[in-house]
């Protein structure tokens, strides 16, 4: 067979376009248009939870978001959307100071790591989409009774880096809350009993907590004062007639004193 000049050219162009090609398509999609669902990761051991948290949900469209938590609902169209080998990033404003980020942890499995941040301060979700959500394990999220307590270990529902970075807050087995610093060492803990907490995405040094009793929940956020943490205000959302009652005032209270029925009572004075 005999090459012309423009074949003996075109040859090396149609391999390296082939290699390409071949390449590209043992990546996985990057189209993250999906319904997803919040899962836990423990040790990347991945589980559906029998808690609230379960509701939490995050619906990709093409150019919107709609993040469904526990409480509320936020919903925004992309202003732009960025694509590249490590993920999709979707921006709500030009200037990028607030974005949800989907990468692939296990795409046979469905199962992804969206980063949620806001003016430098980020939140990790892992989350599972529709088509493999029934085949995530489900758990109990109560204690095998049959195992002593040392060796249950503490699942990490929510964290959130603290200040200038030397210290992270937790939320761990929906109830409980530590700080730890960055060798990793326990600097606070406290359990609350009927009660699931989660962390809201709110940067400085303090604890951007969530407090939820059924239809009712308490926005507060601890200021780092000394050895304490303490509140200034405190907001409610609760039952009323006609919709949802929606109250902030100012609320002094160490973290190791917040008592949630008390706090409750406070607002119905």
């Amino acid at each position: 067979m005999t090459f012309t000049n423009h074949t003996k050219l075109a040859m090396p162009v149609i391999l390296l376009l082939s290699l390409v090609i071949s390449c590209t398509s043992n990546q996985p999609a990057l189209n993250f248009a999906d319904t997803w669902t919040v899962i836990d990761n423990q040790e990347n051991d991945f589980q559906l939870t029998d808690t609230a948290s379960n509701n939490e949900t995050i619906k990709v469209t093409p150019d919107s978001i709609i993040h469904t938590g526990i409480m509320d609902e936020l919903r925004f169209k992309a202003d732009h959307i960025n694509s590249s080998n490590q993920g999709v990033t979707y921006y709500p404003g030009k200037e990028e100071r607030y974005f949800y980020k989907f990468t692939w942890i296990d795409p046979k499995r469905g199962i992804a790591k969206c980063e949620i941040d806001q003016d430098g301060t980020s939140l990790v979700r892992y989350v599972v989409n529709k088509a493999n959500l029934k085949s995530i394990k489900k758990t109990t999220n109560k204690p095998d009774s049959d195992k002593p307590d040392d060796t249950i270990g503490d699942r990490v529902n929510d964290s959130l880096v603290l200040g200038n970075g030397d210290k992270t807050l937790y939320v761990e087995d929906d109830d409980c809350i530590s700080v730890r610093n960055e060798d990793g060492n326990q600097l606070y803990e406290r359990c609350f009993d009927n009660m699931i907490l989660r962390i809201r995405p709110v940067k400085g040094d303090l604890l951007p907590l969530t407090f939820i009793n059924g239809s009712r929940s308490i926005d507060i956020d601890f200021y780092s004062n000394g050895n304490e943490w303490v509140s200034k205000t405190a907001t409610y959302y609760g039952p009323a007639e006609g919709g949802e009652q929606n109250i902030t005032r100012p609320f002094v209270v160490s973290i190791k004193q917040f008592d949630f029925d008390e706090v409750v009572s406070r607002f119905s004075e």
